[in-house]
């Protein structure tokens, strides 16, 4: 019986047109569809038409559009839509394969920057996929006509290479260039389509109710099209705690979103969790998207770590607090109990050990404290120092309690002990963005399961860090070794500001556990170069950015996808923003999750992890902001300012990978330091 199928590159393709022109090509594909599944030909309106690459056809919706599709035996497979001569073009420089080791099919691209990948190379230049031979690459899914191709690629031009072929592939190959050990797919006969690799770029339409959801943009790429190590990762045991790292937009989420459906689909309790309000408003409407069954979503419980604690700190009955946790609240608290108390320490140094020490490691007595590791502190202190910061801790804590207030760390610790013995509430626990989960969160995560096989998985990355110091993750008796896995293939961000982002960090991180990793990214398209605007006066600077909104909503992006963030005061801006431009703007506050149909978002920049726009600007990144001076000046311990600049420099990470094709940075005055060596990164390319 003859099939359809649709390619990841037509879905992609299809959303880009006008609506006028998607409902045309819609309605050709359905009109071809109808023709398949009853067994005739195409019908002559759809004016089907054979190409010179093998195998390669077009129908027309009108006299300009064009899609391109695969014909073989009973497969029809739509691969991709342009106006006439983009269509020809496209489908002159791709081939579909089946691989002759894997079996998968493969959409291959045979010629397009052969002059880039085929020159000579100087004698001094590495091949760095050289020492790999070729029966090794084929295993690895490289195209035949690639395989000599890869081995003589160079560290100038390897990354270019890559966005030619795959994804899985490419990721493969990264794999390679981190120094990994990277194991081949299994070799599968019979259906190419079905192969792993294949199932991350072609889908099948089943129905006529399957396809017109798809056509009408409700399949979604997230949903639709796993690649084949989020695959793996959702549906592997690992039999114990388990790690998932990658760069923004690398599809970590969508990992924890599949593995929690697929858990809640075997009738498993599952909690998916996370530490911002934002992220977590976000995980819900996702959530509702990916299962459709209310009796599957029943057994998801979608809950930021703190709100779950608050909730249950209420049905086992704890004293009712309030929190309070704000630094600027808890520094003033700190400096009455060191007044009180009689000790000359600062308040920020006693917020550090605090937060760094005391409350991070749950430390209830004298004795502990002066015998915990300090583990990152720049600062030593002697056993009568650490008597003077217990007594003032002390007298902190007790004004907390008296006055019926909490720190989430300690509502953590308080309801952690209290659930001790108690049946686990969960199966399985899932956190994302776990990299600004503290100790007393995890804690309470793992108090939340059973310890059994696949109980606990972390999705994070260290390069986000903007909550949290870092802590060694073996001091709760979490190892990932044998459990650990990365993400490569960025999909949300262009290779320009990926490449812009990556600059802000460096090539290699390591954790607390002396985890080291290479950030090798990369990226699926390309869209146009980031601009770094620097203006003489604020008034100056909001005008730039007024300027850049209109030239955008002109392109035709719709204002809920684009997005301002600023370091601080996002109501200030948005208004400002609004009166330059006369578009309306909405804040982004605690509890939304993406703006408001219509509306340009505004957002703090804190504020804007787990949100995706197509057009991102990031205002008031000058030398003051950003690291905050003030802030800066307030911290006396070098480990303290260390972990500031880190994490500071990691906002401004975060808030540019927030964009997919448009990113804008501007200051008035002199630069933030971390943008001076973007500026020049931008000089160079240009």
């Amino acid at each position: 019986m003859s099939r359809l199928l649709l390619a990841q590159s037509f879905t992609r393709r299809l959303g880009q047109f006008p609506n006028q022109e998607q409902k045309l090509i819609r309605d050709a594909v359905m009109v071809l569809h109808l023709d398949v599944i009853g067994g005739s030909l195409p019908r002559p309106g759809l004016r089907w038409h054979g190409l010179n690459s093998p195998d390669l056809y077009s129908i027309s919706p009108n006299m300009d559009l064009r899609v391109i599709l695969y014909h073989k035996g009973q497969d029809y497979v739509v691969l991709y839509a342009d106006h006439h001569d983009g269509a020809y073009a496209w489908a002159n420089r791709r081939r579909l394969e089946v691989h002759p080791y894997t079996g998968a099919m493969q959409v291959v691209e045979v010629q397009e920057r052969t002059e880039v990948l085929t020159h000579v190379e100087a004698a001094t230049e590495e091949r760095v996929f050289y020492p790999y031979d070729a029966p090794y690459l084929l295993q690895l899914g490289v195209p035949e006509r690639y395989v000599q191709t890869v081995r003589h690629a160079t560290s100038t031009n390897a990354h270019e290479l890559l966005e030619l072929l795959p994804e899985e592939v490419a990721e493969r190959l990264l794999g390679l260039l981190a120094g990994e050990l990277v194991v081949p797919p299994d070799a599968q006969q019979g259906d190419p389509f079905s192969h792993p690799d294949a199932r991350r770029a072609f889908v099948v339409a089943d129905n006529e109710a399957e396809l017109g959801a798809a056509l009408q943009g409700a399949w979604q790429d997230w949903i639709v099209f796993l690649h084949p190590s989020q695959r793996a990762l959702v549906d592997r045991t690992f039999g114990g705690a388990a790690r998932v790292t990658g760069g923004a937009g690398t599809g970590k989420t969508v990992v924890a979103l599949h593995r929690a459906a697929r858990l809640a689909r075997a009738g498993q309790r599952v909690l998916l969790t996370t530490y911002s309000r934002t992220l977590g408003s976000h995980l819900s409407e996702r959530l509702v998207q990916l299962v459709p069954e209310p009796e599957v979503r029943d057994r998801i419980t979608v809950r930021t770590v703190h709100a779950l604690a608050a909730q249950l700190a209420g049905e086992l009955g704890l004293p009712e607090r309030q929190p309070e946790d704000s630094p600027a609240q808890l520094r003033a608290r700190l400096e009455r109990a060191a007044r009180e108390a009689g000790s000359a320490l600062s308040p920020e140094f006693l917020l550090a050990e605090w937060r760094g020490v005391i409350e991070a490691q749950g430390l209830r007595n004298w004795e502990a404290y002066r015998e915990a590791r300090r583990t990152g502190r720049g600062t030593p202190l002697g056993v009568r120092q650490r008597w003077d910061v217990w007594q003032v801790t002390q007298r902190f804590r007790q004004g907390l309690e008296a006055d019926g207030r909490f720190t989430w760390r300690t509502m953590c610790d308080a309801v952690t002990e209290a659930l001790s013995g108690r049946p686990a509430r969960f199966d399985h626990v899932i956190a994302d963005e776990a990299q600004d989960l503290g100790p007393s969160e995890l804690r309470f995560l793992l108090t939340l399961t059973g310890g059994g096989t696949d109980h606990l998985l972390l999705a994070m990355d260290e390069g986000q860090r903007i909550y949290q110091r870092a802590f060694p993750m073996k001091s709760l008796g979490l190892s990932f070794q044998g459990r650990s896995a990365r993400l490569r293939l960025n999909y949300r961000t262009s290779r320009q500001i990926r490449e812009l982002a990556d600059r802000l960090l460096p090539g290699t991180l390591r954790d607390a556990d002396d985890a080291v990793e290479q950030r090798l990214t990369l990226s699926r398209f390309q869209g146009p170069e980031p601009e770094i605007a620097g203006l003489t006066t604020p008034e100056e600077e909001f005008e730039r950015v007024g300027q850049w909104l209109n030239a955008r909503l002109q392109e035709g992006l719709q204002p809920e996808e684009i997005a301002v963030f600023t370091r601080h005061d996002p109501a200030t801006t948005a208004a400002r923003l609004q009166a330059l431009t006369g578009h309306v703007t909405t804040v982004v506050g605690s509890l939304e999750g993406s703006g408001d149909p219509g509306k340009i978002s505004v957002s703090t920049m804190h504020r804007a992890k787990g949100l995706e726009f197509r057009a991102v600007a990031a205002i008031g990144m000058h030398d003051q902001a950003l690291p905050s001076a003030q802030r800066l000046a307030e911290l006396l311990d070098p480990g303290d300012q260390a972990d500031f600049l880190a994490q500071e420099r990691h906002l401004l990470y975060v808030a540019a990978t927030r964009a997919r094709d448009h990113l804008l940075l501007t200051y008035a005055g002199e630069p933030s330091r971390f943008l001076t060596p973007l500026v020049v990164f931008s000089r160079d390319k240009s």
